[in-house]
């Protein structure tokens, strides 16, 4: 009987998600059941110290292809790297944690010496330090699995190889957090063995237009999902209206009937106190993503500012760094630098409590930890009127305000130059009335502190032993 949650991920910035699953360890701890975090991809030193830091002890850190060693813990804290050289050029490279994890072999193209080594690779190894694969890739880039009793299998195969190595059954639960790639989850579904498959949807699983940047109305990763929901026993997610607009969905696309659970993905552990807030101060936590319209939020505080000369705006937070210039440009050319700051990415739990207002101009959160832990802070809340998490914890006129968004006419000329006149005239009410601000700050915390971590975390073991009768 065990919990195995995929995916932790590699190659990606931190995200809520990271954030989500170190909190939610908390609660799954309670449990008598054993939880492993599986990398489905072999993880860096850096990407390991990543989910330490969220939370996640290492010794429940796993990886599919460490499982085919005979031992599938990453072992240690970190994973350190033993380079070997011929002259100046890498050639092998052995990774360690508690012990050799795998080797790295290195060729060179001696016409593009300035691209560096090429791996062309990589063994795992046994702990007597013998080999128990290795991985290459064809001449089509497809990755080859060869094993020392002369078998070669396709990354489809080898996964299956992964997931028989768990050795499950129907007292497992399977918890997907998210479909990095489409190869393991075919083998989940083929070697489940009875054990249960949740995914727990972290983002929409559909889009209105102008909605999301990167999709067109059905999410893909959970369309996937969707024509596969036969094998799935319960969908996870966060807001009773995420559920029913999902189950909306699903009927519309004629999946197979399917448990959708609402289940909040995190709780507080207490609320945060501060007698003196700095004055007219707002902030702003968010990954710099194009979804997240930071320019926006940039752009209402610039205008409200000619009404309010002390009102200053700080943006926690980094992603893409395009985006984020083009945020910078925007400061600099309206004169913002002293009243605009860029704060980067920090730990913020004990940061809101320093601020008046916090203030989200995404286009939509799932569930929004961000928003939970402003409203645990006290913070006024502005944000837009949009799915699923500003509805869930800014409540207009009573602790902020929500402020309507029209997606369909996103693309009409002078449509976002009105939205930012609403949202700074909103920041400028909210600052000159301080009682009302006040009074919004107590109400805040009223409804932060309806999601105290021992009521969500006793609805998650609920859930979870449960699914493992």
């Amino acid at each position: 009987m065990a919990i195995y949650v995929f995916s932790l991920l590699v190659g990606y910035i931190p995200n809520g998600v990271d954030n989500a699953q170190g909190i939610r360890d908390r609660y799954l701890s309670k449990l008598s059941t054993e939880v492993y975090y599986v990398y489905d991809e072999m993880p860096t030193d850096r990407y390991v110290k990543r989910y330490l830091d969220a939370g996640i002890p290492h010794d429940k850190m796993i990886s599919l292809h460490l499982l085919l060693t005979g031992n599938g813990r990453i072992g240690g804290t970190e994973i350190s790297e033993k380079p070997y050289y011929v002259g100046e050029k890498l050639v092998l490279q052995e990774n360690y944690s508690d012990r050799l994890l795998f080797t790295n072999y290195y060729t060179h193209d001696s016409q593009q010496m300035d691209k560096g080594p090429i791996l062309c690779k990589r063994s795992f190894k046994k702990k007597d330090g013998t080999t128990a694969f290795d991985v290459l890739k064809n001449d089509a880039g497809e990755m080859i699995y060869v094993f020392p009793n002369g078998e070669i299998c396709n990354q489809y195969v080898f996964y299956e190889k992964c997931i028989d190595a768990l050795n499950l059954s129907e007292t497992d639960v399977i918890l997907l957090d998210r479909p990095n790639q489409l190869t393991y989850i075919q083998a989940l579904f083929s070697k489940r063995n009875g054990a249960k498959i949740i995914p727990f949807l972290h983002s929409g699983h559909f889009y209105y237009k102008n909605e999301d940047s990167y999709c067109s109305y059905l999410n893909t990763e959970y369309f996937y999902w969707f024509t596969h929901a036969h094998h799935i026993n319960t969908f996870l997610v966060s807001t009773e209206e995420q559920k029913n607009d999902l189950i909306s969905c699903m009927k519309e696309y004629g999946c197979c009937p399917t448990e959708v659970f609402s289940l909040p993905i995190c709780g507080i552990d207490g609320l945060r106190y501060h007698q003196n807030r700095k004055p007219f101060s707002l902030i702003t936590v968010a990954r710099h993503d194009p979804r997240k319209k930071l320019d926006i939020a940039i752009r209402s505080v610039i205008l409200a500012h000619e009404k309010i000369p002390e009102l200053f705006l700080d943006l926690y937070g980094r992603g893409d760094e395009e985006y984020t210039d083009y945020l910078k440009e925007i400061v600099a050319q309206n004169g913002a630098d002293s009243y605009i700051h860029f704060k980067g990415y920090c730990d913020v739990k004990e940061v809101y409590k320093n601020y008046e207002a916090y203030l989200s101009t995404s286009l939509w959160e799932t569930f929004g930890l961000t928003l939970l832990e402003a409203t645990a802070s006290g913070n006024a809340m502005i944000g837009f009127n949009v799915r699923y998490g500003n509805r869930l914890f800014i409540k207009d006129n009573e602790n902020g305000y929500l402020v309507d968004l029209d997606f369909e006419r996103m693309d009409e000329a002078g449509y976002v130059d009105a939205l930012v006149k609403v949202l700074a005239d909103r920041i400028i009410e909210l600052f000159l009335n301080p009682d009302r601000l006040s009074e919004m700050h107590e109400k805040s915390y009223e409804i932060a502190s309806e999601f105290w971590e021992y009521r969500v975390s006793k609805q998650w073991c609920e859930f979870m032993e449960e699914k493992m009768k």
